[in-house]
């Protein structure tokens, strides 16, 4: 299969998700989504690939479908609920990270050795990753947060396309520029992290721009009382 036709539909799984998770249990169907995609994003994020000559991370479309969530919780719901949103994805970080570094304190029987070490593998590159990926995603979630709800309010509600867009794209960058930095400078040649930075926030930026409908979907079904709620 071709790389761009599995991007497509790695965007059209990872959104229709979103909006299954928000359809059947609300908002805390929401809630729920954010920690699975910045843990799905900081496992992938390790392996490159060769993305139309460029050197690409994976974990772009997961990590980037958590400004959706959060978008989604801002307008749907409230200021207070994105902001949340973030606080639990940061959290969900930070456990996985612990637990899985006490877990490979363990020494594997002979005939596990082999899954050991692929989740030694993984998971003694996640500190770093994870002390990146930290960073960037407080810092330009809590942007993001701030950035729509500003529009939002700006805009009494309406041009949700605008703010939706502009808080993504800004907050995306920022994000780009901390975590290819602390994530990546020192461990591949500074060429390689220059072609992850530019690949990476091309297809963060494009995957942002694709959320839109997406979004406009989300409210949608919350309007049409599509979405049901879990007390």
């Amino acid at each position: 299969m071709s790389v761009i036709f599995i991007s497509v539909l790695l965007i059209i799984v990872n959104y229709g998700f979103i909006l299954a998770s928000l359809k059947l249990f609300g908002r805390i169907g929401l809630f729920i989504s954010i920690p699975i995609c910045v843990i799905l994003a900081n496992l992938q994020v390790i392996v490159t690939i060769d993305f139309l000559g460029l050197a690409l991370t994976l974990g772009n479309v997961a990590y980037a479908s958590s400004y959706l969530i959060t978008d989604l919780l801002g307008e749907l719901y409230s200021k207070k609920d994105a902001k949340y949103g973030v606080y639990i994805g940061f959290f969900a970080m930070i456990s996985v990270t612990l637990i899985m570094n006490v877990i490979l304190l363990y020494t594997p029987k002979v005939e596990s050795q082999v899954m050991y070490e692929s989740l030694s593998n993984i998971f003694t590159l996640i500190p770093r990753i994870t002390l990146a990926s930290l960073t960037a995603y407080f810092i330009s979630q809590s942007l993001d947060v701030v950035i729509f709800n500003k529009f939002k309010s700006k805009h009494k509600g309406k041009k949700l396309w605008f703010r939706n867009n502009v808080s993504t794209i800004t907050s995306q960058l920022l994000d780009n520029v901390i975590f290819t930095l602390l994530a990546f400078l020192g461990v591949f040649p500074f060429q390689v992290v220059v072609q992850i930075f530019i690949t990476t926030y091309i297809v963060k930026l494009i995957v942002s721009l694709i959320d839109t409908p997406f979004m406009y979907l989300g409210v949608y079904l919350k309007k049409n009382n599509k979405v049901k709620e879990i007390s």
